[in-house]
């Protein structure tokens, strides 16, 4: 399945709002956005938890958890323990005093 006209959305501005709690593909897909659409990123920056985890099971029940793999984006740029750094820093509003 394919279609040949250019997508209508392609020249839309595209803006991705990244913080602490961007984790794992999250992340990855902030990174490949702003290099493959040219996405601005904004918020705060990312923990850089991006990496394939593989759970081995071991004797008497426990368990190991490994990252076995880490992305890196098409530019080179790791993402494992460094994350998205935003193009713009956005810090979040605090709440209003009468909030509970």
């Amino acid at each position: 399945l394919a279609c040949p006209a250019e997508p209508v959305a392609a020249a839309v501005p595209l803006v991705v709002r990244v913080g602490p709690g961007t984790m794992g593909p999250a992340e990855l897909l902030a990174g490949v956005l702003r290099e493959v659409r040219k996405a601005k990123i904004v918020g705060r920056p990312t923990p850089g938890l991006v990496g394939k985890q593989v759970l081995f099971r071991l004797d008497r029940g426990d368990a190991l958890l490994l990252t076995t793999a880490a992305f890196v984006l098409t530019s080179g740029e790791p993402l494992l323990g460094k994350g998205i750094t935003p193009d713009e820093t956005v810090e979040p509003e605090p709440p209003p005093p009468d909030a509970r």
